[in-house]
């Protein structure tokens, strides 16, 4: 007679719709995929796998929220989500504003006649990656016997995420790809159902020290320092008007990323600080992205996308803290979509110098 475990992993497989579908993307070190399945309280919701480390990714979309009760939870220095959670190793909260219309987009786009948004034309979608690690080998293996664990408890997560005035839907795994593939290649999807695989870019994507090139777009991540982020400042005004809609930059990312608080290995085993240690969630950081069209000509030469706008509106303290990404910019793209990756374990860092030139 099969056990209790053993049906109930044989049922979340069945319930496994999609085949993998794997991508490695520039600069990211490990190879991701991407499985779909069905929670104990009956959501679909796209797997994403991080294969060299174990780290498991779900995506839940604010859809039910305000850009406002999104801006609260940002507000949170710490996440608490039980000592039960203890393998929630990462939560990146994203909002990501783009051109809301096929022809917003096409005006975006065409850099040849220099079309002007307007506040009205972008939208800005907000949602939150919760990063899982494996805490068996065959869970770090196969996506099957994670996803029975991510399963059961993925309605608890977000019952809890609603008490506290956040509704959120977990995406499924054509809908994690439609922000994978909006984010490398532009604005709308052209494609109703792309495919996870289809994320990274066409071509090997130009990578110079202050910019980042792929699919006929031009992207750069400036760094939030962490003492924008921490009290006494409050983050609330300054997040405020990282988030405003300004038409002179119709594509940025916001991400802000919570990393899991660890004991540390000098601790001895007696101290009593392990007996009272609580893990939670700690607000690591954040960063910021702007993508822009690359001109249309070839001798043009692609400018890194300014931030000058944005930084204008922040106070001094918060103008002092926003940093380019030099050299990284490829990594912190990839970790600022909400995919899972994950800085510095995922990072391809190597001491091969940039190009400081442009193609």
């Amino acid at each position: 007679m099969p056990t209790l475990p053993a049906l109930t992993s044989l049922l979340q497989r069945s319930r496994a719709r999609l085949s993998t579908s794997a991508t490695t993307l520039p600069q990211i070190s490990t190879v991701l995929s991407i499985t779909e399945h069905r929670s104990a309280g009956g959501h679909d919701y796209g797997l994403i796998r991080a294969h060299a480390t174990g780290h498991y990714t779900v995506i839940l979309a604010a859809t039910g929220a305000t850009l406002r009760d999104w801006q609260q939870l940002c507000d949170f220095t710490r996440i608490d989500f039980g000592a039960d959670a203890w393998d929630v190793v990462a939560v990146t909260a994203v909002a990501d504003t783009f051109p809301r219309t096929d022809t917003a987009h096409r005006q975006w786009m065409d850099t040849d006649h220099h079309y002007r948004l307007d506040v009205a034309d972008l939208a800005t979608d907000t949602y939150l990656a919760v990063t899982f690690v494996a805490a068996t080998s065959a869970m770090k293996s196969t996506p099957d016997e994670m996803a029975v664990e991510v399963g059961r408890r993925l309605h608890t997560l977000i019952g809890s995420l609603h008490a506290a005035g956040l509704p959120t839907t977990p995406l499924t795994a054509a809908q994690v790809a439609a922000v994978g593939v909006r984010a490398y290649r532009g604005g709308l999807v052209d494609d109703a159902a792309p495919a996870f695989a289809d994320i990274a870019p066409d071509s090997t994507p130009h990578r110079v020290r202050d910019v980042f090139c792929h699919n006929d777009l031009v992207s750069a991540t400036w760094v939030i320092a962490p003492h924008v982020l921490e009290p006494p400042h409050a983050m609330g005004p300054v997040l405020g008007q990282l988030l405003e809609r300004d038409p002179t930059t119709p594509r940025t990312r916001l991400a802000i990323t919570w990393r899991a608080t660890r004991i540390a290995e000098t601790i001895a085993p007696d101290d009593p600080i392990r007996a009272t240690f609580q893990p939670t969630l700690q607000r690591f950081g954040a960063t910021l992205t702007i993508t822009e069209p690359r001109p249309r000509t070839p001798s043009s030469i692609p400018r890194a996308p300014s931030v000058d706008a944005l930084r204008a509106r922040l106070p001094l303290f918060a103008r002092l803290g926003v940093r380019n990404g030099y050299d990284r910019h490829a990594e912190l793209f990839a970790a600022g979509i909400g995919l899972g990756v994950l800085l510095p374990e995922h990072g391809d860092i190597t001491d091969e110098a940039l190009r400081h030139r442009h193609r």
